[in-house]
């Protein structure tokens, strides 16, 4: 129904360029299969160690507000909502911030804030300690999927789906994942194990090269013509 609506404002396809057969050359240098260079996996585990922060948060939580930290059935519910309030506040703010300080610096602040604040929340424990450091994960995890999707996409459209496919993987695997751990282990280590993962996105992004982002107000302005210049013009 969104989209019945919205057609009407959807941009048109660009004019699709004019096909050219390839040279005998280009023929035999065509490979069906090409392996992702170094950069697209490092991208993508980025992508995926950012999406397990993400699915982690959402599935776990709760449980841990209500096992581990024993809060009350009224306030555990307050864990996935102080994680997604922050993020959603987080995304509505992040093309400032990216703006201003570029895709780079704010996916390792935001991924540091997240492991730190997570970090010391497990180590602190308590309510009040445990939804701060929820609240740091919602508001330093929001920007990382955002920006490794425009970084991939400058790559190609080859490295994107490989990108996104491992985001995808590390979305639906990282719960169950925190979950064998937990098992193993306790809900505290699980949820370290998130910590850990924020933390790799971190060490990941320092060697993805980010795109320089300007906005269009921060452009300089160009030079006021003195008054002969504007007299001319009119």
């Amino acid at each position: 129904v969104l989209l019945i609506c919205a057609r009407r404002g959807l941009l048109p396809d660009a004019p699709a360029p004019a096909e050219t057969a390839p040279t005998a050359t280009e023929r035999q240098g065509t490979r069906r299969w090409s392996l992702p260079s170094g950069l697209t996996l490092l991208m993508g585990a980025a992508m995926t160690f950012g999406t397990i922060t993400e699915g982690a948060m959402n599935d776990w939580s709760t449980l841990y507000l209500k096992d581990t930290v024993k809060a009350s059935s009224t306030v555990a519910p307050l864990g996935i909502a102080v994680v997604s309030a922050t993020m959603l506040l987080a995304r509505a703010c992040a093309d400032r911030w990216r703006d201003r300080w570029g895709d780079g610096p704010v996916v390792r602040a935001g991924s540091a804030l997240a492991a730190v604040g997570l970090g010391l929340a497990l180590l602190t424990g308590g309510v009040p300690a445990t939804l701060l450091g929820f609240a740091c994960v919602g508001l330093g995890a929001a920007a990382i999927t955002p920006c490794v999707y425009v970084a991939a996409a400058e790559r190609g459209s080859d490295a994107l789906s490989l990108v996104a496919a491992m985001g995808t993987t590390g979305l639906l695997a990282g719960p169950a994942l925190i979950g064998f751990v937990a098992t193993a282990g306790g809900l505290t280590l699980g949820m370290a194990l998130v910590a850990a993962s924020a933390l790799a996105v971190t060490a990941t992004a320092i060697w993805i090269p980010w795109n320089i982002r300007r906005s269009p107000e921060r452009e300089p302005l160009p030079a006021v013509p003195d008054h002969k210049d504007v007299t001319t013009l009119h």
